[in-house]
């Protein structure tokens, strides 16, 4: 018997190695095929009321079609971030996209600084963002798809609860109830915004503000925009979201929906100290790839009725 079992373990074993280094080979080369880094951007300055935006704009393949509104979240280089450059060049080429740093954030610090509000509330510079497609391009509210990643997440969600857009997909939205919990949490956060962004905010006035975020606020009435929910398999605030999002959904047929991205973390791999290099990057681009096909997916949806 022990004969048999070498003999066949001679046979198998090479098979099994050889399957290994193909999935191995697959994890590595498909994303890396996968992922583009083609599309190109042209760097624009979006004048606000006493300040200016930095931001980064491409033209899809469809001039008169529908546009996307990218927001990052809270990271001090803004749209620079490793993340979300990678979600720019990986939207449907279709569609022309409009790339933002909130106030604060990236480029968009210097002229009208001084200017900004002691609160994490963004959202009127979503709206400078949107004016300006609809002033500088002719785009109509209703062709615009606002994608927001963790802070940003919050602040396009909870834009879409009072205005007309075509889609709003929140990327990550955090766990702000467990944050307002917190005394030591909301202490963190506002040493790391201060930090990113120059400003300091008030534990009032950021308790104020993260309010508008919070599971009870955002779920509780039917959005104006159709809202689809894009969450990381390892996003925190899955198992609180999610029985909300459930009775919401029953309650806004056709304007809600809900999707996972499976293996990932909040930040797709990007921050990722726990694996070495090159491991980190293999999995990054693992991740990001899945996170394209869903994003992909769900921006399609867009062009099909409710």
């Amino acid at each position: 018997i022990s004969t048999i079992s070498i003999i066949l373990m001679k046979k198998i074993f090479p098979i099994e190695l050889a399957v290994f280094i193909l999935i191995l080979l697959g994890l590595i080369i498909i994303p890396g095929v996968y992922l583009s880094n083609d599309r190109s951007f042209e760097e624009i300055s979006i004048q606000g009321d006493g300040y200016q935006l930095h931001g980064f704009v491409s033209e899809g393949t469809y001039v008169d079609g529908n546009w996307i509104i990218l927001v990052h979240g809270n990271r001090k280089t803004g749209q620079a971030h490793e993340l979300y450059q990678a979600v720019m060049k990986n939207l449907p080429p279709e569609y022309s996209i409009l790339a933002v740093d909130l106030r604060g954030f990236g480029g968009s610090v210097g002229e009208g600084e001084n200017q900004l509000p002691a609160s994490i509330d963004r959202r009127p510079d979503i709206r400078t963002a949107s004016d300006y497609l609809i002033e500088t391009y002719g785009v109509r509210q209703d062709q615009i798809i606002l994608i927001g990643h963790s802070l940003g997440a919050a602040q396009v969600f909870n834009t879409a609860q009072d205005e007309n857009y075509l889609l709003v997909i929140p990327i990550g939205l955090g766990d702000w109830d467990a944050l307002l919990e917190s005394e030591s949490g909301l202490s963190e956060y506002m040493k790391k915004f201060e930090a990113y962004t120059g400003i300091r905010v008030d534990q009032d006035v950021l308790y104020e503000n993260a309010a508008n975020f919070t599971t009870g606020s955002l779920f509780s009435d039917c959005p104006e925009s159709r809202v689809w929910l894009v969450y990381a398999h390892q996003d925190d605030a899955v198992p609180v979201h999610l029985e909300a999002f459930e009775s919401l959904s029953r309650a806004c047929s056709g304007m809600v929906d809900w999707s996972e991205v499976p293996i990932s973390d909040h930040m797709y791999g990007t921050e990722m100290s726990k694996l070495p290099e090159p491991l980190r990057g293999i999995y990054s681009k693992f991740s990001l790839s899945l996170l394209k096909y869903r994003l992909n997916q769900v921006m399609r949806s867009a062009d099909q009725p409710s």
